[in-house]
């Protein structure tokens, strides 16, 4: 590859719109050329090009204006010899200028991203198991194995850092146990039924560590869950959360229902569950006793506010996302996508003005940088950002 190749694939990949080859020739031509070959990948006279080129990419990929400036344009002696020399000396000098402008654009293109200085991490995992006698487990200090036995009841975590509950022997429990993630968090847990819950971060769980000598399978969710519900059709599962109750007896569903939420949504993989909104005083958005809920079939989402109840089609890969490791936003709120980000990454976030209107469309891993989350957000040309500490401005 000449220079003017190699510059097209760098400027390429600095805007993150190479493909897959075309990283990979990069990559070649970068590792051929620092291990020191003996045939210059440019001509002869372009090889302290080829060499600054080299460093600028490696710069690049580090993502460090430092390096990058601290990487020296050359400086030489020419000697004007007549006839002899000019060829000589115009390719040094275009050499040079082409160092110095590629260098100038890495500079600009780093001045321009705010966002490439900054690296904040998911925030660090913590979840407390609160058993019925008012003892706290951090799970993430605890080791493998019995960390508990209450009611007939024994409380296990297994390798992969299930908290699973199994029967011992005879016991009826009257205490209830809560399992509480915190930001950048989540847990998965195993209820003496064999229900699997998925806790996602900022969420809690309270429920008996048993549900023998119970009519109902009755939980208390906070936050939000992805349920697989074991089937058991003379022992209905109830799950109570803000603003509404559903039953179901097996079934998967995702449900979310953040205080700082406006809505109670609660999506149905498979099965069936009804939804019963709890009105107010007046009844507004409930159904009275004795009245039908929501009746889900999959691919169905109910939304339940303080003053309705509706069911709507789903996008089931959008809700269930973050239990399969992304962020998956598609036409969200500004307001809504920055809740779910300062969830996982423990942040704080302001606007300055009015936020905006417009949807924002985007699929990402959780477990990458901030400023990958927020890059991918800027490219819609809707929102940008300014962080400051673990401050996140949205800016228009």
């Amino acid at each position: 590859m000449n220079a003017d190749e190699v510059m097209h694939l760098i400027q390429r990949y600095t805007d993150h719109t190479a493909s897959a080859e075309e990283i990979a020739l990069l990559e070649s031509w970068y590792a051929e050329r620092a291990a020191g070959g003996e045939q210059p990948l440019f001509s002869a006279e372009g090889e302290e090009t080829d060499r600054l080129l080299a460093d600028r990419f490696l710069a690049m990929k580090s993502r460090s204006l430092a390096d990058i400036m601290s990487i020296p344009i050359p400086q030489k002696t020419i000697q004007m010899q007549p006839r002899k020399s000019y060829a000589r000396w115009a390719v040094v000098a275009a050499s040079l200028f082409f160092t110095f402008f590629s260098g100038l654009y890495f500079y600009r293109e780093l001045i321009q991203d705010p966002l490439a200085e900054v690296h904040i991490a998911p925030a660090d995992a913590e979840t407390v198991l609160t058993l019925g006698d008012g003892r706290q487990i951090l799970l993430e200090e605890a080791s493998t194995g019995g960390l508990a036995k209450e009611a007939g009841i024994t409380v296990t975590k297994n390798a992969e850092g299930t908290l699973v509950y199994k029967a011992a022997g005879a016991g009826a429990a009257s205490t209830y146990h809560t399992v509480e993630t915190h930001k950048g968090g989540g847990q998965v847990l195993v209820l003496q039924d064999g229900s699997k819950v998925y806790l996602n971060a900022s969420s809690s769980l309270k429920f008996p560590p048993t549900f023998a000598a119970k009519g109902k399978r009755r939980v208390e969710l906070m936050g939000e869950a992805y349920f697989e519900v074991a089937k058991d059709p003379a022992h209905p599962f109830m799950v109570s959360s803000k603003g509404q109750e559903l039953q179901v007896l097996g079934t998967h569903f995702n449900l979310s229902a953040y205080p700082e939420d406006g809505a109670v949504k609660t999506t149905l993989l498979e099965g069936s569950v009804e939804v019963f909104p709890i009105g107010d005083a007046q009844g507004k958005a409930g159904f009275g006793q004795g009245r039908k809920g929501l009746l889900l079939k999959p691919g169905q989402q109910s939304v339940v506010t303080s003053s309705a109840a509706q069911l709507v089609n789903a996008n089931v890969e959008e809700a269930v996302a973050w239990k399969n490791g992304y962020f998956r936003f598609n036409d969200e709120p500004i307001e809504s996508v920055m809740k779910k980000i300062a969830r996982w990454y423990d942040i704080e976030v302001d606007y300055a003005g009015a936020p905006t209107n417009e949807g924002l469309s985007g699929t990402i891993s959780r477990f990458t940088d901030i400023s990958d989350v927020l890059r991918m957000l800027e490219k819609t040309k809707v929102v940008h950002f300014k962080v400051e500490g673990r401050r996140v401005t949205v800016m228009k």
